[in-house]
Parts: structure tokens; C-alpha cells; sequence
């Protein structure tokens, strides 16, 4: 030290106090985001199922799964800029409570260095994912647009069971009513009020079918009835309009129907057996 010279502290800055706060407790910083020589980001899509075992957890808890997997999983994700870093995700359309699925979709963004390995990625994610969630697919996403903004059409199958008579020729005599209408308005209640919708024109097909094994999927001898029988399952297969522009709800479809105000012993689980986009015309895989 110079004689006659005085040491100056300046005050932290707020991203200096973050910053050590976080060193303080214990805390990592998220993998940094720059690209070195011979890496580059990719673009991921993800395909993975979302079984009984996760029905019950919220879209949030889901975000949640996925990013301390990428973390625990030491993926090299790309995250977002600012004091709160994040893994940049984008997930597909999200699905409601107590509904399962086997066609989920998931973007993330990647540092890659040589070849994409799907496999390694794949097995390395399902490894710190919760039971009921399985990662089936990883490729390498083509252009721009992230999966939420491409989804137009989505396929559910709601297994009904019910063990009043007359259920399976009220169920048909309703899918035919419907099909042969012009209009069927339903009300929709929004942040800014309720509204009058016509539903028709957002169920490009409907049918059911009889379960071959009744009592078996998907549920798991929850009521009994005389003689320890199990019910008919039917399975109502619907193609609807999903996405930003027109969503349709299976459970609208379901009220509009009156099938459970006209057998209220019935259950129903609903199961989404596919996402697709509109390319063309034509319906496809996102």
C-alpha cells in the first residue's frame, strides 16, 4: 500500500449480491451457454408417455420432473439469460389433470459436439425421470417452430363403464345425434365471461367400440357388482380441433353427450392416444 493512499469498498451490484448469495447457500450456476470451438446447439424434440402413476400432477410438476432430470442428468441444456436462470423447455399441449398419455412432446435445446446420440440422450433422461413418465423418442427437430405453436388436432380414447342397462344403446343414439347436427352450442366460461360455442365443427370424428377385455383397462377392479362381474367397457374414440386457436375438451365433448347425467353410476378415464400437426391439409406426426 502507498503511503497517503486510502482502500476504497464498493457496494455490491444486485447481480454481485445474487451471485454470492447463491455461493453463500450452497447453490450451483447453471451450465453456461456459450459454444465452444467444434459444438453447436440442436434443437430436441421429445416423445414421452405420462402413465396412471403421474395422472394426478399438475402441468408445473411436470416442468419440474423434467428439469431436475435434465440437471441430475448432467444434459448439456441450454438455459435462459438473467439473474433466474432456466432450461429452455417447451412442452406440447398440456394435459389436463387426472388424464393419461403416450404421445406427450417436449422441445429442448442442446449443445452437441460431433454426432447426435438419441439413445445415450434417451437412457440418460429416463434414468433420473419418476416412475409413470418415459421418455420413447428424441430427434432432431426441423425448422423454426416450437411444438406448442404446431399442434391443431389431438385423438383421445375415454374408457366408459357403467353397469345400468341401456347404457351401450344411449351411448350410440347420442354419437349419432351428434354426428347429424349442424350446430351443438355449448357455453364456455373465459376470464372475460361466458360465451356460446359451437362445438361441431371441432370433432372431426367420433366412435366407440366395445372393449374386448372388460374390467381390465384401464380400471383396476374399483367397484364390484352381483355376482362379481364386470361391466361392458366401451372405449369413445374422438379426433378433436387442440391448440391456441380452437381447443375442444374431451370432458366438454362428455357433457354435451349428458352421459353422465343419464347414468350417473358411470366411470370415466381419459386416455390421449395422439398430437398431430396440419401440414398440407393433411394430418400428421409433430
Amino acid at each position: 500500500m502507498y503511503a497517503g493512499t486510502a482502500t476504497i469498498r464498493l457496494p455490491h451490484t444486485q447481480g454481485q449480491k445474487q451471485s454470492a448469495h447463491r455461493k453463500h447457500r450452497g447453490g450451483h450456476n447453471p451450465p453456461a451457454t456459450n459454444i465452444e470451438e467444434g459444438e453447436e446447439l440442436l434443437d430436441v424434440r421429445l416423445k414421452f408417455t405420462r402413465g396412471r402413476e403421474v395422472m394426478f400432477i399438475s402441468h408445473l410438476d411436470l416442468m419440474r420432473a423434467f428439469s431436475r432430470a435434465l440437471r441430475r442428468g448432467r444434459v448439456p441444456v441450454s438455459f435462459t439469460q438473467g439473474f433466474n436462470p432456466h432450461a429452455i423447455m417447451v412442452f406440447g399441449l398440456p394435459l389436463q389433470v387426472g388424464v393419461t398419455s403416450d404421445c406427450e412432446y417436449l422441445d429442448i435445446r442442446i449443445e452437441c459436439e460431433g454426432h447426435f446420440a438419441a439413445d445415450s440422450l434417451i437412457d440418460t433422461i429416463n434414468a433420473q425421470l419418476p416412475n409413470g413418465i418415459v421418455v420413447l423418442e428424441a430427434k432432431q427437430r426441423q425448422g423454426n417452430a416450437n411444438i406448442m405453436s404446431q399442434i391443431t388436432h389431438a385423438a383421445y380414447s375415454i374408457a366408459l363403464e357403467c353397469p345400468e342397462e341401456g347404457f351401450c344403446d344411449y351411448l350410440k343414439a347420442s354419437i349419432y345425434s351428434f354426428l347429424n347436427s349442424g350446430e351443438c352450442i355449448v357455453n364456455k366460461t373465459t376470464k372475460k365471461g361466458s360465451k356460446e360455442i359451437n362445438i361441431r365443427p371441432f370433432v372431426k370424428e367420433l366412435e366407440v367400440e366395445k372393449s374386448e377385455k372388460p374390467g381390465t383397462w384401464p380400471f383396476v377392479n374399483e367397484f364390484e357388482v352381483e355376482n362379481s362381474e364386470q361391466p361392458d367397457t366401451y372405449i369413445l374414440n374422438m379426433l378433436v380441433s387442440a391448440g391456441s386457436n380452437n381447443n375442444l375438451k374431451p370432458w366438454v365433448l362428455l357433457d354435451f353427450l349428458g352421459i353422465c347425467d343419464a347414468f350417473p353410476t358411470v366411470k370415466a378415464s381419459v386416455h390421449r392416444s395422439g398430437l398431430f400437426v396440419e401440414e398440407s391439409g393433411k394430418l400428421a406426426l409433430p
